[in-house]
């Protein structure tokens, strides 16, 4: 079942198109990351969802819930991770959960404040005031702050920018017990690493929804396989022979041996392997090399910069 359905959804500004035409869903429990360039309707994309802001045209439901009928209603099931949350600085980090979820109504609200701050490593900074957080644990307390009301969906724009590795590793390992729970996720990130490891598909979206696959769907579509040999000892005529190979699209030479491309729904290692040993080659190592997530998502934006 769905938890968030998008259909035709457009955003028109003045200065022009924010997002065209996005149809597509996120079934519950899953995690999809929203990846394009800057400018490319991200952040509109889930304002839109949230019922921060309007469509110009099309329909949008989370849960059921129409996001232009009844935007106020979809706040009781959404958290939202903005990209720069903020807090009333001079003010505890107690004052500023409570304040906040005094919004929902409900709720055990001190009961949630102290399940997600002792969650979230936050309950001895309590008493806290705001500003004397790194910006890590700020993080963890614009987090803690979007669960209080134990939303079932999760709206998460650039949940690791401008932390510092071991923070963003912190923040990364939250997400993934929050994906446990079984909670929807939707991450807006400039970060592809983060994106692969992350999610269960991948958005990609350039003003439109450009692809929407799993990470493995993405790299099989727009690359073939590659079959890398590190080897003395392969001649020209093996190569050919190679070359004539049902499936084996290119074959070149390397510093270290050869490197053979070929279509992704074959295996051919078996058959590359045996003509490479029968020829007499001296094989030191023979493995496929993967694409990067990195390289289809580069690849992709690249080929829909004239569809605009």
């Amino acid at each position: 079942m769905n938890a968030i359905i998008v259909e035709n959804l457009t955003k028109i500004y003045k200065g022009g198109k924010g997002v065209e035409d996005l149809t597509f869903s996120i079934g519950k429990g899953e995690v999809v990351s929203l990846l394009g360039p800057n400018g490319a309707g991200k952040t509109t994309t889930v304002r839109m969802l949230s019922g921060m802001i309007a469509p110009t045209s099309g329909k949008g439901e989370v849960l059921g819930q129409d996001i232009l009928i009844n935007s106020i209603e979809i706040h009781k099931y959404i958290g939202l991770l903005t990209e720069t949350p903020g807090f009333y600085e001079n003010m505890s980090l107690m004052f500023n959960l409570k304040f906040f979820g005094s919004f929902y109504e409900g709720i055990d609200l001190e009961g949630n404040i102290e399940k997600y701050m002792s969650e979230l490593g936050l309950s001895d900074r309590a008493d806290d005031l705001v500003s004397s957080l790194s910006k890590g644990l700020k993080q963890r307390l614009a987090i803690c702050r979007a669960l209080v009301h134990e939303p079932r969906i999760l709206f998460l724009d650039e949940p690791t920018s401008g932390l510092d590795p071991e923070a963003a590793a912190d923040i990364r390992l939250i997400v993934k017990e929050l994906k446990n729970q079984g909670r929807t996720i939707l991450i807006c990130t400039h970060n592809l690493e983060e994106a692969d490891e992350l999610s269960d598909r991948i958005a990609i979206i350039k003003g439109r929804l450009i692809e929407m696959k799993s990470q493995k769907e993405i790299k099989e579509k727009y690359f073939n396989k590659k079959l890398v040999v590190s080897a003395k000892g392969i001649s020209q005529k093996t190569i050919n022979t190679l070359e004539n190979i049902e499936g084996v699209k290119s074959v070149y030479m390397t510093e270290i041996g050869i490197e053979i491309e070929t279509l992704q729904n074959s295996d051919l290692r078996q058959i590359i392997l045996k003509e490479l040993t029968n020829s007499g080659a001296d094989i030191i190592e023979f493995y496929e090399k993967s694409a990067s997530l990195e390289d289809a998502y580069l690849k992709i934006v690249s080929s829909g910069e004239n569809d605009e």
